[in-house]
């Protein structure tokens, strides 16, 4: 399940299980819309919990994800929540996505906490008229991480 709310120019999300098929071809849906309102964007991507699987279908989704929006060169922030087996799987899927995307790296950081993923995405994110201070992206996380997932209609 994936839980994504849209504030400014910062989309977030929580997933609650791995990627489906569509998953993320709505992420970019929404992504390319937050883009061509704000023009630069950024990204708080939470990973809750789960159980890493990703297919084919969902890896060229990422993969299509990744290369669509690199030219935006937004910031993104993915704390990882799950540990184990599935944290490390799920940071491998991250890694192949960010390698498919090239040159995204050094806007691109995986933390285990929000506070520090927070603290390091406003001042990335912010641009004049559109600041982000760390307490509000942690309102952000926060508000994303009150929502209930509930299984798409």
């Amino acid at each position: 399940m994936l839980v994504l709310t849209a504030r400014r120019n910062l989309l977030a999300l929580a997933w609650y299980d791995a990627p489906r098929p569509g998953h993320l071809l709505e992420v970019l849906r929404v992504v390319t819309d937050i883009h061509r309102t704000h023009g630069s964007h950024g990204l708080l991507d939470v990973v809750v919990r789960g159980t890493p699987r990703f297919p084919e279908e969902v890896r060229a989704e990422g993969g299509r994800l990744v290369r669509e929006t690199a030219p935006w060169n937004g910031p993104t922030a993915h704390v990882i929540e799950v540990e184990g087996f599935a944290g490390t799987a799920t940071r491998m899927f991250l890694s192949t996505m960010l390698l498919l995307g090239r040159g995204r790296t050094a806007l691109t950081r995986v933390y285990g906490a929000p506070r520090e993923a927070c603290a390091w995405l406003a001042p990335a994110l912010s641009r004049p008229g559109c600041e982000w201070t760390e307490g509000e992206l942690e309102g952000v996380y926060r508000a994303l991480k009150s929502i209930e997932p509930r299984a798409a209609r």
